[in-house]
């Protein structure tokens, strides 16, 4: 609203980015129709340079920023796109772009800067004094008041700050307490041994617990850019607080470093962690948290030491309470309220839960208590002590703590359920498209927020399938319509439509429940992407070739390949969500050899079926290949928001077992069109 030209900017930028490849498509949909006969070979160049490009990108990202990254992209596709060319005039028309592309490449990041329109927090791009692209998302670090700086994550979206911490132990308690140590005010007479922290970045957690005394501190960052930068250009200014004797810097994914790990701490700590794949896009409450779900709960609970203490400071800290109980009961811990605190500290986005393996005692109640008085905050939930208004109290008051939560849900569409690793929505508490509750159920200091700040999450998903339908509609169906409408004027061209759209949404499905499932085995989501993109698009390759060497009817061929695909999707499920906890403690690389051949044989699979079916239009009708090409691109692109949509309902196992079924009427196309032949 303030800089309404940056609207302009942005559909510019939009264009810029974006037509090289829809032009791509139109060559790629062209090669396919021409030469349908070698469309296993093609598909196999195709997908295998798509895993190239994949792993390019994360070679290239630092060096080239993200706008290099684009241009280069693009440059590469107009140099595909030269060779294809034999007209003169055309060919020297597409050198001088090459050319103009160069420079603009030359230039990085200054070629096309893209400022946010809306002001995030106190991101000032006239205070930022260093810029860099990393595997996960762009990483700046600004100057800020008191000499202090903050490094910003997503031009704004997340954030840390910085300071030339002093590490000094604390001979008393100071007044106030520092924010965020309410576990140190509890065990300040008796400093744990160890402490994990997940997602330390510029340093304050670690230097609090060093502060305290804290014998080891072990900071899991899955950022390499950050642990990077914290390490080297900025340790000076850190006072080299990651090179202290006392502190062990890893580049880690949290739940996946603790699965490894052996080690038992007296704190385990958490402030505001978000995962990257959320801070790229901005929707934090689209996103998955697989670091505060039952599962991780109960990997924290086996890592704590007798007294030790679990400590996670973010809002929503209602459901976290819900979580811990789940946990306890499960454990078969007595009294379970007993183990468990909520403080609010400056306001509802700053709280502090903290889940104590042994009973809090009456003099670590009445520290709790101090700690909030001190801070100027507010007691949510302490043992025996907590306002009789919240649904905090009302829920540890109730009969049935599990029955109020269901009942909670059903009465009041209000959700603070536990989550899991399947369905881990942490920040959603009211279903989707369901934008308020009823006023008898909010109370300031619980669920107002809430629901305040979760009921957008409807309209930005339906807006993205909006946005999905419109673009796809405008780049993929139009064109289709308005130049090869008789592509599918017979029935074999609702055969056609149908069998593609299978394969579509069936792949993208899959691809999307592999991302989130291989982080927690391969570790920071950088290599779960990366190695999902690489693998699943150079197997399926294999396969496109292997397909080729056989020569049957391609309808006889893609009903035999769907069940056995079918098999193999269960094989890989079970794999994914059990088979692979057996090979956690292995080295990366083997790790990721592991997860390579759990996905091969899936791969190669669903690989076989898209050239399969090009072979069968072409001989159907020529015009039936690029609508084929077109409807696959169109259903991949919806896919994958349905496949949000479907996770946040039901879960990922869900959308996995979906994507059988968008196979299965692939393979019903295929059996539909033999049986018209015949």
């Amino acid at each position: 609203n303030t800089q309404p030209h940056q609207w302009l900017w942005l559909a510019i930028y939009y264009v810029a980015v974006t037509f090289p490849f829809f032009m791509l498509g139109l060559i790629v949909a062209q090669l396919f129709t021409e030469w349908t006969q070698f469309a296993n070979r093609l598909y196999f160049w195709d997908l295998l340079g798509a895993a190239t490009g994949s792993l390019l990108l994360f070679l290239v990202i630092r060096p080239l920023m993200g706008v290099g990254s684009f241009l280069l992209a693009a440059i590469l596709g107009l140099l595909g796109m030269y060779l294809l060319t034999w007209n003169h005039s055309a060919r020297i028309g597409l050198l001088g772009v090459l050319l103009v592309g160069g420079v603009l490449l030359a230039e990085g990041e200054h070629a096309f800067e893209l400022r946010p329109i809306i002001q995030k927090r106190d991101f000032r791009p006239q205070w930022i004094e260093y810029t860099e692209w990393g595997p996960l998302t762009r990483i700046d670090i600004q100057k800020f008041y008191n000499n202090f700086k903050i490094l910003w994550i997503d031009m704004g979206t997340n954030q840390s700050f910085m300071y030339p911490w002093k590490t000094e132990p604390m001979e008393k308690r100071p007044m106030p307490p520092p924010r965020f140590t309410l576990p140190y005010h509890l065990k300040f007479h008796s400093p744990p041994d160890n402490v994990l922290i997940v997602g330390p970045a510029g340093g304050y957690e670690v230097a609090m617990a060093l502060a305290y005394g804290a014998g080891h501190v072990v900071g899991v960052e899955m950022d390499p850019t950050i642990v990077r930068l914290v390490k080297g250009p900025y340790s000076d200014f850190l006072n080299h607080l990651y090179h202290h004797p006392r502190v062990t810097l890893l580049n880690d994914e949290g739940r996946s470093y603790i699965r490894r790990d052996n080690n038992r701490y007296g704190v385990i700590q958490q402030i505001y962690n978000a995962t990257p794949i959320a801070v790229m896009s901005g929707a934090l409450n689209l996103s998955e948290t697989y670091l505060i779900t039952r599962e991780a709960f109960q990997e924290y609970w086996d890592h704590l030491t007798d007294n030790g203490i679990l400590a996670i400071h973010r809002w929503g800290t209602l459901r976290l309470m819900t979580q811990a109980f789940d946990l306890l009961r499960r454990n078969g811990i007595q009294d379970p309220f007993r183990h468990m605190a909520v403080v609010q500290e400056e306001s509802w986005l700053a709280q502090s839960f903290i889940l104590k393996k042994s009973p809090l005692t009456d003099a670590e109640i009445k520290d709790i208590i101090d700690y909030a008085r001190r801070r100027k905050g507010k007691i949510l939930f302490v043992p025996g002590g907590s306002p009789n208004r919240t649904l905090f109290s009302q829920f540890a008051r109730a009969r049935d703590p599990e029955d109020f939560i269901n009942n909670l849900y059903r009465r009041a569409q209000l959700d603070i359920r536990p989550v899991t690793d399947d369905r881990p929505f942490f920040n959603q508490f009211i279903p989707l498209w369901r934008f308020h509750v009823k006023a008898t159920e909010i109370d300031p200091d619980t669920t107002e927020y809430l629901v305040n700040n979760t009921r957008s999450t409807g309209y930005t998903l339906g807006g993205l399938l909006v946005f999905g339908l419109l673009i796809g509609g405008l780049f993929i169906l139009w064109p289709l319509i308005r130049l090869n409408r008789q592509g599918i004027s017979r029935p074999a061209g609702r055969h056609a439509i149908m069998y593609f759209a299978g394969l579509g949404f069936g792949f993208i499905a899959i691809e999307v429940c592999l991302f989130q499932w291989l982080v927690l085995f391969l570790g920071a989501p950088v290599y779960s992407i990366t190695f999902v993109l690489v693998s699943l698009l150079l197997q399926a390759g294999i396969g496109s070739f292997l397909i080729g060497q056989i020569q049957r009817p391609p309808l006889v061929l893609a009903q035999r390949i769907v069940p056995i695909l079918w098999i193999a999707t269960l094989f890989t499920l079970f794999m994914l969500r059990h088979g692979l906890n057996a090979f956690i403690g292995l080295a990366f690389t083997g790790r990721l050899f592991v997860a390579f051949l759990t996905i091969l044989p899936m791969a190669v699979l669903m690989g076989m079926l898209f050239p399969l079916g090009l072979r069968w239009a072409k001989k159907e009708d020529p015009a039936l290949v690029a609508w084929g090409w077109g409807i696959n691109g169109y259903t991949t692109v919806l896919g994958s928001v349905l496949a949000v949509i479907l996770a946040m309902t039901a879960g990922f196992t869900m959308v996995f077992l979906s994507a059988m079924g968008w196979y299965g009427l692939s393979w019903l196309a295929a059996f539909r069109a033999a049986q018209q032949k015949s």
